[in-house]
């Protein structure tokens, strides 16, 4: 496992918020709502502020629920003027096709779709199992698929529903349409109040680093690709994997075989190749199969395990193709220090725009509890 090589001046991402309003009340939302819509020109000084702080590959557009905003796809457009990688979180609640068909046509290239049983909404019955979460999230995939966008979805976890992992995992894996699951500790906002050693400011899930590690090795064979440490601390704030996939068949009769990439300072090397070359990091990798096969190569010599190598390619080959790469990122959350400041991660990836700087998004709402405003 590699340490990204990002610092909070080079990393390849932040988050434009076009709107505090939301639709949904989701158990563990961080934010505090309003009825606030950015303009145009609000959205183009953001811009303007996130660009010049960082040299990005991808800008994200969250809010809120973004969708909710009369002139998204104007703001689409604007974004993708700057020539990056233009990706938006959403609960999809107000999605269809034609409406994912013109946020694609104004230049909208990735999305990712927020769907749990931690939400009351309109389209799911009340306490939701799986099944119908699924549901759900299958059809917002398939109409985003239709359309060419690239597809991610997002899972929350909490101590009370163990299996929910096991579920969201096991749907991402045997849908090939998707590219990135996202999973975040399960936070409610926490009490005012004194700080103890080691209490966070959310009450979260029993989730935590070691126990990811211990379900996907166990289930799926696959360990973590790379990591983003806590501020001043050892301990890791982000975990992401890269895993690539061969899918053979359609259905339920559908098979697929997973790489176990062993990631090593050659990795470190190819993430260093676009910022030499381009001057900015890769952050959203879309989908590029002959590419993900190099990297198969590349990883199986350089972590010497080349018959791991050789069976993922005899695999692809009797599959007459079907290879994608999958990547999941894990969350852990922020974590409050004894003095109430909050500890969140060294380099936030999904810094929001607020002002002039760039803001870790756990925070965003709340400071960093130095003058004692953390929840």
């Amino acid at each position: 496992m590699i340490k990204m090589p990002w610092t909070h001046r080079t990393a390849p991402n932040f988050m434009i918020e076009v709107t505090d309003a939301c639709n949904l009340a989701c158990r563990a939302c961080y934010k505090k709502h309003g009825t606030t819509f950015k303009t145009l020109e609000h959205v183009q000084q953001d811009l303007d502020v996130g660009t010049r702080l960082r040299p990005v590959h991808t800008v994200t557009i969250s809010g809120g629920e973004a969708t909710l905003h009369p002139e998204l796809c104007r703001i689409v457009e604007r974004i993708k003027q700057r020539q990056v990688h233009v990706f938006l979180l959403t609960n999809g609640v107000l999605l269809d096709r034609e409406r994912l068909v013109c946020l694609k046509q104004s230049g909208l290239d990735s999305i990712l779709f927020h769907v749990d049983a931690g939400q009351c909404r309109p389209d799911l019955p009340q306490n939701p199992d799986f099944a119908s979460i699924a549901k759900r999230l299958s059809e917002l995939v398939g109409w985003a698929f239709e359309c060419g966008l690239d597809v991610s979805v997002s899972a929350t976890l909490y101590g009370n529903e163990p299996h929910f992992l096991r579920d969201m995992s096991q749907f991402f894996f045997r849908t090939p349409e998707i590219t990135f699951l996202f999973i975040s500790n399960g936070i409610l906002p926490g009490r005012q109040g004194p700080a103890h050693e080691g209490e966070r400011p959310f009450l979260q899930s029993d989730f935590d680093v070691n126990t990811l590690q211990a379900f996907f090795e166990a289930e799926y064979g696959i360990e973590p690709y790379a990591y983003i440490p806590a501020q001043d601390s050892n301990r890791i704030s982000w975990l992401s994997y890269f895993v690539p996939v061969v899918y053979r068949g359609n259905g339920p009769g559908q098979r697929h075989t997973l790489f176990r990439m062993c990631s090593n300072r050659v990795d470190v090397w190819l993430m260093q190749v676009p910022r030499f070359l381009k001057g900015r990091y890769i952050h959203k990798t879309t989908q590029n199969p002959t590419l993900t096969l190099f990297r198969v190569a590349l990883n199986a010599l350089t972590s010497f395990h080349p018959i791991r190598g050789l069976r993922f390619f005899g695999a692809a080959l009797l599959a007459g193709g079907g290879v994608r790469h999958k990547m999941i990122a894990y969350d852990s959350g922020p974590l409050r220090r004894a003095d109430g400041s909050v500890e969140h991660c060294e380099y936030c990836p999904t810094a929001i725009v607020r002002g002039d700087a760039l803001v870790p998004c756990c925070v965003a709402d709340y400071g960093d509890g130095s003058e004692g405003n953390a929840p």
